[in-house]
């Protein structure tokens, strides 16, 4: 005798959404999240350069 346990989600993660739509349909809705989440990590990452620039240069100025 065999048994099988096969468990369903019914609630996916964002990954699994993803996935599951590149493999079956392209959903508008996954597409417009992951641009809101590229464009944040972009932006994220452009004000972490900045502040890290100026903080350079204040270190520089005030040695001088």
């Amino acid at each position: 005798m065999q048994i099988e346990i096969r468990c369903v989600f019914r609630n996916a993660t964002l990954p699994k959404m993803i996935w599951d739509g590149v493999r079956s349909e392209i959903d508008p809705t996954i597409t417009s999240i992951a641009s809101i989440l590229i464009i944040t990590v972009s932006m994220v990452m452009i004000a972490l350069g900045i502040m890290e620039y100026k903080a350079e240069n204040v270190k520089t100025v005030k040695e001088v």
